[in-house]
């Protein structure tokens, strides 16, 4: 049959280049590593907490050698003391004792799939008293470890220099870093494939959105009927989803209407639930 011969070539190409880009990995790592090295001792990234480049590699794959398994390189953000303190109740204090404030759990990872190819993702910081809307966020998918020049790695690392200081609890963000958050939350691959038409649809407006009704903020603010003011937005429930009904006329999307679906939110209820390493890979905390 000609389909088989065809497709069982193909299979066996996929077999073979699949393995060369994998052996792409280690010249990418030092690529990373010395774009690494120029940040690592700056007096700057004391601010960030400190950072640490490492490889994830499981237990259970230690006797292995390298490419017998799925490799992870994770630039890893160190705890940032906030200066506050926050009450911390259990049964055993039901009233509360005083903790130190902090925030951590912010990197970002490079993932090997099995065909070599590379997704680049990026996670926020999180404390007890304010986390993002979003756990992580895809911010680059490359065919092969060798389209990550010096170029891109250093594009990445602004990107992700740029994203700790607007998700940092002592910052207040503005209109158009809303709008940039939006953007990348939009840019993400898995906003089409796991929320559906509606979803898609709605970030569509949104990013559309976000340059069309920015001068709604100059010339007549007052016409959405609601203080923009970032302070305010900050202190609000997220509400996204679909709308109950069906309007006759659609709804004007003003700027705090985008503002409110941006927002960060407080964390005043359980952490939510990390999906699974197959759907959504997430980093591993480092030591402390």
């Amino acid at each position: 049959m000609e389909a088989l011969k065809k497709y069982a070539e193909r299979i066996k190409l996929d077999d073979l280049e699949s393995v060369a880009r994998r052996q792409m990995w280690p010249a990418m790592v030092k690529r990373i590593q010395a774009v690494f090295e120029e940040i690592e001792h700056s007096p700057s990234a004391g601010h960030f907490g400190s950072f640490f480049l490492h490889p994830v590699v499981p237990d259970a794959y230690q006797h292995l050698p390298e490419g017998r398994y799925l490799a992870q390189l994770q630039l890893t953000c160190g705890s940032r003391l906030l200066g506050l303190n926050t009450l911390e109740k259990s049964e055993e204090y039901p009233q509360g004792v005083a903790k130190t404030l902090f925030e951590k759990d912010a990197a970002m990872w490079f993932n090997q799939s099995p065909s070599g190819a590379v997704t680049v993702f990026m996670a926020p910081y999180s404390s007890a008293v304010l986390k993002m809307t979003e756990d992580n966020i895809i911010v680059g998918m490359y065919s092969s470890p060798e389209k990550l020049t010096d170029k891109v790695i250093r594009k990445l690392f602004s990107t992700f220099f740029r994203y700790l200081s607007m998700t940092s609890a002592h910052h207040q963000q503005s209109v158009t870093e809303y709008a940039w958050r939006l953007w990348l939350i939009y840019k993400d691959a898995r906003t089409k494939k796991h929320e559906g038409f509606v979803k898609t649809v709605e970030r569509l407006v949104i990013a559309a959105g976000a340059a069309a009704c920015i001068w709604v903020l100059f010339p007549s603010a007052a016409s959405c009927g609601a203080n923009t003011s970032i302070t305010q937005v900050q202190h609000q429930p997220v509400k996204v989803g679909a709308q109950a009904s069906v309007q006759s006329e659609p709804e004007r999307l003003c700027a705090s209407k985008l503002l409110e679906l941006a927002q960060p939110r407080l964390e005043t209820a359980l952490r939510c639930t990390h999906a699974t390493s197959t759907q959504i890979p997430l980093p591993i905390k480092s030591p402390g």
